[in-house]
């Protein structure tokens, strides 16, 4: 007894009110993440438990469990850079773009990566895997840098986290990979992949499309042909970007060509293009006739 209150008495209002920790529970020090090696069964997936009893099923469970700890702990199937740089994701890491990250598994998903390396036969350019100069590009764009010299402000220790490695690649290391690429001349083949991807993945819609073009100004050395700015009403050294989107605008086929091309000359050759992606994404041929085409007042 004490102040005329026994010790056992509890007072659930009292208790509500108690102020906890929100990890209170956890052990306190440094966390870590786990980064696996490989896949958590030789086939890619877990095998069934055949087991019958809940004992037997428990045991192979943390038996499996146990099997796959000791396989994320192991690095040895990786480089020293990698090693170093999963280093510093476990430790924290600031990073500008860190935001890069959450596209992650949409690139998973779209196979964005594989289409490329079937497509772009190039192993490395100065150190860099090709995976690892597509990724870049691909933040470049994201993070709103506007050409090649103006990557050059940007963080490259940070920068190189959405890749996985310490640095990015430096800017002229992206103008000597383009160069590589432009000179296979695969540029339209490559388009034609992703065109056939968006349309097996549903990205794009079949039905309708919209054929429009537009023009590029070109402020390099090379001497090309011009062509007309439709909003400086001036001739300009250029290029004709013409494309299609579906009923929902998004845009799927593309082609860059001379300025001396014009749209209608083009609009015969993207119907058959869009038809013959459509075959390859596995569409009937009741599906590939019933396809409404719609163009600017150019063509």
């Amino acid at each position: 007894m004490e102040n005329g209150v026994p010790e056992a008495a509890s007072f659930p209002e009292a208790e509500a009110d108690y102020q906890r920790q929100l990890f209170e529970n956890q052990e306190s020090g440094q966390l870590h993440f786990q980064f696996p090696a490989d896949s958590l069964s030789a086939g890619g997936v877990m095998s069934p438990v055949t087991t019958g009893d809940t004992v037997g099923r428990r045991e192979e469970e943390q038996r499996r469990e146990s099997t796959v700890q000791k396989k994320m702990n192991d690095r040895s199937v990786f480089s020293r850079s990698q090693r170093a740089y999963l280093n510093r994701l476990e430790r924290g890491e600031y990073s500008t773009y860190a935001g890069g990250l959450l596209f992650t598994a949409l690139l998973e998903r779209y196979s964005y990566l594989p289409i490329l390396k079937r497509i772009v036969a190039v192993g490395t350019c100065e150190g860099y895997s090709l995976e690892e100069l597509c990724l870049t590009l691909l933040y470049v764009d994201l993070f709103g840098f506007r050409s090649m010299e103006d990557f050059k402000r940007g963080y490259a220790e940070e920068f190189g986290i959405l890749i996985g490695r310490l640095f990015s690649p430096s800017h002229f290391t992206l103008r000597r990979f383009l160069h590589r690429v432009r000179e296979m001349g695969i540029s339209e083949e490559l388009t034609e992949e992703f065109a056939c991807e968006y349309l097996k993945q549903g990205l794009a819609g079949w039905g309708v499309m919209y054929i429009d073009g537009h023009f590029l100004p070109y402020y390099g050395l090379y001497a090309i042909s011009k062509g007309w700015h439709g909003v400086r009403k001036i001739p300009m050294k250029g290029s004709y970007h013409f494309l299609a989107v579906d009923e929902r605008f998004v845009p799927w086929i593309f082609l860059i060509r001379s300025s001396e091309e014009d749209l209608l000359e083009k609009i015969p050759e993207l119907i058959e293009k869009a038809k013959t992606i459509g075959k390859r994404a596995g569409l009937s041929e009741k599906q590939l006739q019933n396809l409404v085409v719609v163009f600017d007042r150019e063509g």
